[in-house]
């Protein structure tokens, strides 16, 4: 949480009232704890697939690499090539599936990809023996996640055919876990010996294969021992982690998102709030509207079931979100138009985003990836504001 004084110039910037800050002191830290936990023989990939969980990749890119990162992921050749044009030199992965017409982008612009099914690795072979250059590749292996990846009985030949056509094109061999919050449970347990037998078989036909299957929770419950690359996302946002674990590592939330009380005004008995009148006052009531609605990610499902912080008070959502404007009710007699508000994070003392998630019946993640472009991104660092990527998606440094 910003101090007192970085608070107030935070707030005090122009702009729309609805912004996120970031605070690069806290990610730089949470990557530097988690790199110290995977042990030194692990390399630590940060993910910053989505624009960063929300909070822009650019720039959480560079403060993972700092603090040790080694690689990042991405989702899309799109999402790389963002981090590339803006000057990002380490090992960037596409993780998720591309289209074989994406091959081209992917290696001109350096992009490691994963290769998940037959088909892309058949366009792959057919592209190699035409002598087309291929990116760097990794081979995912379906252990028990069933969304995308390789079959293991058809692992070894995927990888005799590549290597007959691209010798080392294959960098590593990759997997999945489905349930890595038990990390102890039968289904994670399979998995990890599933993957472990098509590594012993491929690494007869390459012993320098790398091998990453730990994600967040399976880096910090220690599955990560023993492979090449732990891949940690949500972590490093300081979310998606049991407390009591996040307490003990020290991981703490990166990003707040604040807005300011733009009319206060009363409802008399029977008044009805927002569409449908969903909420209708018991009693007479303050309200208060705040510019924030699920455009900006602040999402419908919230609706009579989140709070924000006003002076310290938890006040209720009264009534549905709306796409631009959401009211808050119970408003103190003190409160007035232009006083700030917490809406989610520890500035202004809103909830976390895991305790906004549960209100909204979903996970921190989906919270964090939905915050829209026009919420403008304030970063902060050693207690003063460094740099924002305002509404339009343009970077300033300060």
């Amino acid at each position: 949480m910003p101090d007192s004084t970085l608070l107030d110039a935070l707030l005090a910037h122009p702009g729309r009232s609805t912004r996120a800050l970031v605070d690069l002191d806290v990610l730089l830290e949470n990557a530097q704890r988690l790199r110290a936990h995977i042990g030194e023989s692990v390399e630590l990939m940060a993910v910053v697939k989505a624009d960063g969980y929300g909070h822009g990749a650019v720039m959480v890119s560079r403060e993972a690499v700092d603090g040790g990162a080694t690689w990042l992921g991405v989702a899309t050749v799109s999402e790389g090539q963002e981090l590339r044009a803006n000057g990002v030199e380490a090992p960037i992965l596409v993780l998720g599936p591309i289209h074989p017409s994406e091959v081209d982008a992917a290696a001109a612009t350096r992009l490691d990809v994963t290769v998940g099914d037959e088909s892309m690795a058949a366009a792959l072979i057919g592209r190699a023996a035409e002598r087309r250059s291929l990116p760097r590749l990794h081979l995912k292996v379906d252990t028990g996640m069933h969304r995308y990846g390789l079959m293991p009985n058809q692992v070894r030949d995927v990888l005799k055919r590549l290597e007959a056509v691209a010798p080392g094109a294959v960098y590593a061999l990759c997997s999945h876990f489905a349930s890595a919050h038990d990390a102890g449970g039968p289904t994670t347990v399979e998995q990890d010996r599933l993957m472990w037998d098509v590594v012993d078989s491929a690494r007869q036909l390459r012993p320098d294969l790398a091998v990453h299957v730990a994600n967040s929770s399976a880096a910090i419950a220690g599955l990560a021992s023993g492979t090449s690359i732990a891949r940690v996302g949500i972590a490093l946002y300081g979310c998606g982690v049991p407390r009591e674990q996040a307490a003990a590592r020290g991981i703490r939330p990166t990003m707040s998102i604040v807005s300011r009380v733009m009319r206060i005004h009363e409802l008399t008995v029977g008044d009805g709030v927002s569409y449908g009148h969903t909420y209708v006052a018991p009693a007479s009531e303050r309200v208060a509207l705040i510019p924030i609605g699920y455009a900006d990610g602040y999402q419908r499902t919230l609706s009579n079931k989140g709070w924000m912080s006003l002076k310290r008070c938890e006040l209720p959502v009264r009534g549905r979100v709306c796409m631009d404007q959401t009211v808050i009710g119970d408003v103190r007699d003190e409160a007035r138009p232009g006083d700030w508000v917490g809406v989610v994070g520890p500035a202004l003392g809103g909830p976390t985003w895991d305790e906004l998630a549960e209100f909204a019946g979903t996970i921190s993640y989906e919270l964090l990836a939905s915050v829209g472009r026009r919420v403008a991104r304030l970063y902060h660092r050693s207690g003063r504001l460094v740099a924002i990527r305002d509404e339009l998606g343009r970077h300033r440094v300060m």
